[in-house]
C-alpha cells in the first residue's frame, strides 16, 4: 500500500524536522509490513524507492494475528495473492451480511479503516451525532502537533505533512467517543500508539 514516493516523502519530512540532509533525519527506522498486500493506488511499490536499499529485510513465517482462525487466515492469503476462490467469496459475503445486522452499539465500537480523510471525518461526525449529549457538552479542539517536545505551528504542519496524512485538523471529544492514541509517550500507563 505504501508507494516509493511516500517512503521518500517520510524520509524528507524527518530530514526537515531533524535539520539534516541524512535519510530519515538520521533516525533509526523500522518498517513493518506485508509487501504481498495491495499495491499502491498510484506510483511504484515501496521497494523501488532509493531509501529502500538502506533497510535489511527480515521475513516472518508464522501468522501472528489470524493463526487461531485457519479459515479466515486462508481467506486473507487468497486475497493478498489475488487468487480468491468462490468458497472464500461466499465466506466473506456471509461475514458482511452478519455485520449488516449488528446493533448500533457494535457499530459505535468498530474501528473503520478508510482511504480518505473526508470519509473518516464523515464517519466520525456521524458517530458523534449518534451519541447522546447532555446539554451540548462536547469539546472541539484543534489537533496540535509536537516536534521535539515543542508545539508545531499548525500552518507549517499542514504544509509539511498533514495534508498527506489522515490526521485530523481538529478533534471533537465527548462522553462515549472512542479515541485512538497515536504516540508512545504514555507506555508506562499502558497507553501507546494504537490504544483505543
Amino acid at each position: 500500500m505504501v508507494s516509493a514516493a511516500l517512503l521518500s516523502f517520510i524520509s524528507e519530512m524527518f530530514s526537515v524536522i531533524q535539520q539534516t540532509t541524512i535519510a530519515f533525519g538520521g533516525l533509526n527506522v523500522i518498517i513493518v509490513g506485508d509487501l504481498a498486500q495491495l499495491p499502491p493506488v498510484t506510483g511504484l511499490p515501496v521497494y523501488k524507492s532509493s531509501e529502500w536499499k538502506l533497510f535489511y529485510p527480515l521475513f516472518l513465517k508464522e501468522p501472528q494475528r489470524q493463526g487461531q482462525d485457519p479459515r479466515y487466515f486462508n481467506a486473507l492469503q487468497e486475497i493478498r495473492m489475488g487468487k480468491m476462490t468462490l468458497n472464500t467469496w461466499n465466506f466473506l459475503y456471509q461475514k458482511a451480511a452478519e455485520f449488516d445486522q449488528k446493533s448500533l452499539h457494535t457499530t459505535l465500537d468498530i474501528t473503520n479503516i478508510v482511504g480518505y480523510k473526508e470519509t473518516a471525518n464523515r464517519i466520525n461526525n456521524m458517530i458523534c451525532n449518534m451519541l447522546p449529549i447532555n446539554q451540548n457538552k462536547f469539546l472541539i479542539n484543534s489537533a496540535v502537533d509536537f516536534i521535539n517536545g515543542e508545539s508545531y505551528n499548525p500552518d507549517e504542519s499542514k504544509k509539511l505533512f498533514k495534508s498527506k496524512t489522515n490526521y485530523p485538523n481538529y478533534v471533537r471529544l465527548q462522553q462515549g467517543i472512542r479515541v485512538m492514541y497515536l504516540k508512545n509517550d504514555l507506555a508506562e500507563h499502558k497507553i501507546c500508539n494504537g490504544t483505543i
